[in-house]
């Protein structure tokens, strides 16, 4: 998930946005990753993952909006975006983590990236 990190603050800084291929190619690679290591996953890559679930999900949202073409499919990467971003803070609070220390946590994985 660190290097999916990496990409993403990259692809945050860049002048256009993401073709759409790109943008799916980069999601269906942070999903396949979630569905196969994700019960192995430490506690630091699941916040990883969460994050980079709120901000892609948060953007595919809004091209569904603006993108009339892809927006069926920007609108599913949303949808799995939030149900991702809910399981990893879900099993984060049954492991006893309040959403103060989750987002502190988060805040000091994003400033080390």
């Amino acid at each position: 998930m660190e290097e999916k990190l990496r990409r993403l603050k990259e692809y945050l800084n860049m002048e256009t946005e993401l073709p759409f291929a790109d943008f799916e190619a980069f999601w269906r690679e942070v999903l396949g990753d979630l569905q196969q290591n994700y019960e192995g996953m430490s506690r630091a890559d699941r916040l990883r993952a969460a994050y980079i679930c709120e901000i892609v999900g948060g953007n595919a949202g809004a091209r569904a909006r603006k993108e009339k073409g892809h927006a069926k499919s920007f609108r599913k990467m949303a949808d799995k975006g939030r149900f991702w971003q809910e399981a990893i803070k879900h099993r984060l609070h049954k492991e006893g983590a309040s959403d103060a220390e989750i987002e502190a946590e988060t805040a000091e994985l994003l400033e080390r990236a």
